[in-house]
């Protein structure tokens, strides 16, 4: 028997399907709920013949097992024979024709061998008789289950990234997200996967999109589900970053097998007093620990213990670590996940404070001591990160802002990490546990990392947050300097998103109040959230330059009132509309004021995208000297509610006395006598 006749078999048998076989009014009129006005209106009789006169051409489905659309797409002579009078819907030839020629119901393409080896249950049902082939399968029960057909389509994903069709899933107008995509996604520009880019596969392959151009296919993705996949052809999209990382994993691999093949050992003996315990927590990709304990190498002005836990790794991490002096190494006989790891190393530590890193970062000399002196420096500060950096040499953070409906954001990801925003200390919702600072009392005191967020995700912003809680802010430390490996692959696993959005769920429940305060997410609100400091105020200050001795006899009135603000509990950005570089160091050195950052690159041109960044949450803004006020003026700022001070920097009218004797002008018109 098809598959389709079992299902309309059930459906006779308990009286699902009423009329017109296979036709379910019920599902019909539940699904495309505007039926029963069109029906109220007295233009169609009932449910049936909304079908017959509109639905069908509409492309809406009689029942939930069948598509329409996808039934005239994938046989076009179907199409034909409706074209010519000879069937009046999709679904009326599958009845008296489609299903005895053995044409599918909903043509769903499946990767047959790719559903097997994923879905092993699968494979054990059609050894059972119970389904004809995998195709049987997915369209009777994978794809209702949450099953994916094949490698190119994320269910998950698909639903999570359009939130609309998982609510059309779960009314029941199409069996899954797959099923819409087909149907509907595609021709709205959806994508399938994260990893598919329909122009990206076009380019990798110009006879398709030849074929496209000449109308043989209609796009990329369809090529690939019905023939591509079969053909082996490419079709993950790998960006800069990505091809990036391969290189350097094969370059971490080829130092692994260097190291490994050699006699050669590395020493991290501590003394017997630590002031740190460095927490690893690992679970293979022995190359990229290697790189990580290679660099703890180069901390020499600050005694640490280091414990590290395994995650019961399979690859040649334990040859590694046989190869490490002076540590301690707690083998796990199971993949515990980070959280629950952590939580052991961290009862194993004897330093009065913790540093957690992930086992593909690499900590550059000195960051561990200012990440250190930064946390000694106030009883008020619970943890601290440090400025986290791409393999590319961008941004991956500089603190991280937590938005009221728990998702979070990187401050500064895929920017300048020597950019004046990113190079002053500042109070920030959290830092991620690539690198992360803590006292150990303070850990230990809040039960450290929630198990409830195990295997792992958001249980750093938990802590950071349950630190607020007490008092204990987290602080930004930018001279704490943090390459980041990150992640080999953008492949999204379906597991991975589940959890991240169940941690997201949680996180909310757990700090209602907390988040009742905290910025909605949008562009406007991303720089005052990515700074939590308690100032006096907040002002954006408008000159020429940095005011360092080499710039003029200005610069030490400029200096001193920055030190008079800083001192006040201002936070003040200084924008330069020169718009040249200035090494952050010289200004660092010179200037040595808290909560004073120097905006120097962006120059006069992007001060009006960079008022509408600074918007909220400023109080004052101070322009100095006339041309720059002019400036503004021209550039039509408004500065609405703000508080306007012109500084002119010095007595103007000599200067432009003198400048119209020099351009012939006289001295005109002269106020004040």
């Amino acid at each position: 028997m098809q598959p389709f006749s079992r299902i309309l078999g059930l459906g006779r048998r308990f009286g699902s399907f009423r009329h017109v076989p296979g036709f379910d009014p019920s599902w019909y009129s539940n699904a495309y709920p505007d039926v029963a006005g069109v029906i109220e209106r007295g233009q169609a009789r009932n449910p049936e013949d909304h079908y017959r006169r509109f639905g069908a051409a509409e492309g809406r489905n009689p029942n939930r097992f069948f598509s329409e659309k996808l039934y005239r797409r994938f046989y076009p002579d179907v199409e034909v024979a409706i074209g010519g009078g000879l069937f009046a819907t999709a679904f009326e030839h599958f009845i008296h024709n489609g299903e005895s020629e053995g044409r599918l119901s909903n043509p769903m393409p499946v990767d047959e061998s790719w559903y097997c080896q994923e879905y092993p249950d699968v494979a054990e049902s059609l050894d059972r008789g119970l389904f004809e082939s995998a195709s049987d399968h997915y369209r009777l029960e994978g794809c209702l289950q949450g099953k994916n057909p094949h490698a190119a389509f994320s269910e998950s994903w698909y639903l999570q990234a359009y939130p609309d069709v998982a609510q059309s899933v779960q009314r029941g107008q199409y069996l899954c997200g797959y099923q819409h995509l087909l149907e509907t996604g595609l021709d709205l520009g959806l994508r399938p996967h994260p990893q598919f880019d329909e122009a990206d596969y076009r380019s990798r392959h110009p006879e398709i999109d030849a074929m496209i151009r000449r109308g043989e296919i209609t796009s990329g993705y369809r090529h690939l589900i019905e023939e591509g996949l079969r053909q082996g052809r490419m079709w993950k999209q790998i960006s800069d970053m990505d091809k990036l990382r391969r290189a350097a994993e094969r370059l971490a691999g080829i130092r692994l097998d260097e190291f490994l093949a050699s006699n050669r050992r590395i020493d991290l003996t501590h003394g017997s007093t630590p002031e740190v315990c460095v927490v690893l927590v690992l679970f293979n990709r022995a190359e990229l620990t290697l790189q990580c304990l290679r660099s703890l190498v180069g901390v020499q002005d600050v005694d640490f213990e280091l414990v590290i836990v395994d995650n019961c790794s399979t690859d040649r991490t334990g040859d590694v670590l046989a190869r490490i002096d002076g540590i301690r190494v707690l083998a796990n006989t199971e993949n515990i996940g980070f959280t629950l790891a952590a939580n052991q190393a961290a009862e194993a530590a004897t330093a009065p404070y913790l540093l957690f890193v992930n086992n593909d970062a690499e900590i550059l000399p000195s960051s561990l001591r200012v990440a250190l002196d930064r946390i000694q420096s106030s009883g008020s500060i619970g943890a601290v990160g440090g400025r986290i950096l791409r393999l590319d040499g961008f941004l991956q953070e500089a603190g991280c802002i937590v938005w009221n409906d728990g998702r979070t954001a990187a401050y500064g990801g895929g920017e300048d990490p020597e950019s004046g925003a990113y190079l002053f200390p500042r109070e920030v919702d959290y830092c991620s546990g690539v690198f992360l600072l803590a006292g150990t009392k303070a850990f230990r005191d809040l039960g450290g990392f929630d198990v409830r967020f195990a295997p792992a995700y958001y249980e750093d912003v938990d802590l950071c947050l349950r630190l607020q809680a007490q008092g204990l802010a987290t602080v930004y430390e930018p001279d704490a300097l943090v390459v980041h490996f990150g992640s080999a692959s953008f492949e999204t696993d379906p597991s991975f998103d589940l959890l991240v959005e169940r941690n997201r769920k949680l996180l909310v429940d757990l700090h209602r109040e907390t988040l009742k305060d905290a910025f909605v997410e949008q562009e406007s609100n991303l720089v005052a959230a990515a700074d939590r400091g308690a100032y006096a105020g907040r002002i954006l200050w408008i000159d020429d330059r940095v005011p360092l001795p080499r710039f003029g006899a200005g610069s030490p009135r400029s200096r001193e009132i920055l030190r008079i603000l800083s001192d006040l509990g201002y936070r003040v950005t200084v924008f330069c509309t020169a718009g040249e570089r200035v090494d952050p160091v010289e200004i660092r050195e010179q200037l040595p004021f808290a909560g004073v950052e120097f905006i120097t690159e962006s120059g006069i041109d992007g001060l009006v995208r960079f008022w509408k960044q600074r918007a909220t949450g400023t109080d004052i803004v101070i322009i100095s000297r006339p041309h720059n006020m002019m400036s503004a003026q021209a550039l039509g700022l408004n500065f609405g509610g703000t508080t306007l001070i012109y500084d002119a920097e010095a007595l103007i009218s000599s200067r432009i006395t003198r400048r119209r004797d020099v351009l012939g002008a006289g001295q005109g018109h002269r106020q004040g006598g």
